[in-house]
C-alpha cells in the first residue's frame, strides 16, 4: 500500500470511529481521536502466537483517570479485533496490568511508567502512554499533540524487546525512536 493512500486510510478509520457516534467533524474532541488511535493501532501489530488464544477476549487496559480511557469505553463497545471481542478494563494497581493486550497511561503515571514497564517485560502487552517522552523513555507508542493534532513516536526497538512487531506501514507515519 502506498504511503498517502494508508495515511487518507487511517485517517479516514479514525474519524470513522470517533463520528460513528453521531458527532460531526466539528465536536470530536481530543480524547475520542486519542481513543480512535488505541482501537487502530492493534491492527498494525503482530503479537507472539500464545496470546490470542480461540475466544479470548482482546483487553486494552488503562492505567490512570483521564478523558481518553472514557472515549475508548465509548468507542469500543460492541467492536471485535478480528474474531476477538474488544473488552476495556481499568486498572489502579500495577500488579494488574499483565492481564491484557494493549495498555495505554494517562498523563498522570509518568511517574509510575518503569515500574509498569519492569511489570510487562517479555509478556506482550503494547504499551501506549499520553505524554512526549514516553517512547523515548521506553515504552513503545506516544502520543503527541501537535498543534491541531494528535501525532505518534514509535519505539520499535521496545516492541521487539516485548514480542511484538509493528508494521511497517504504522511506523511510516510516526516519528521513530532511535535507541
Amino acid at each position: 500500500m502506498r504511503r498517502p493512500h494508508f495515511i487518507s486510510w487511517l485517517t479516514a478509520a479514525i474519524l470513522a470511529a470517533a463520528l460513528g457516534y453521531g458527532q460531526t467533524p466539528a465536536t470530536v474532541s481530543e480524547a475520542q481521536v486519542k481513543a480512535a488511535f488505541l482501537l487502530n493501532f492493534p491492527k498494525f501489530v503482530s503479537w507472539p502466537a500464545g496470546n490470542a488464544a480461540p475466544g479470548r477476549p482482546f483487553v486494552i487496559g488503562l492505567l490512570g483517570q483521564d478523558e481518553v480511557g472514557e472515549a475508548v469505553r465509548a468507542l469500543a463497545q460492541g467492536k471485535k479485533l478480528g474474531d476477538r471481542p474488544l473488552v476495556v478494563r481499568r486498572f489502579t494497581l500495577v500488579s494488574e496490568v499483565a492481564e491484557c493486550d494493549l495498555l495505554y497511561l494517562a498523563a498522570g503515571e509518568s511517574r509510575r511508567a518503569p515500574v509498569v514497564r519492569a511489570a510487562l517485560e517479555g509478556r506482550g502487552v503494547l504499551t501506549v502512554g499520553d505524554w512526549a517522552s514516553f517512547a523515548h523513555e521506553g515504552g513503545m507508542i506516544a502520543l503527541v499533540a501537535d498543534k491541531s493534532r494528535i501525532v505518534f513516536v514509535a519505539n520499535p526497538k521496545a516492541a521487539q524487546v516485548a514480542g511484538l512487531a509493528i508494521s511497517a506501514q504504522l511506523l511510516s507515519l510516526a516519528k521513530t525512536v532511535e535507541r
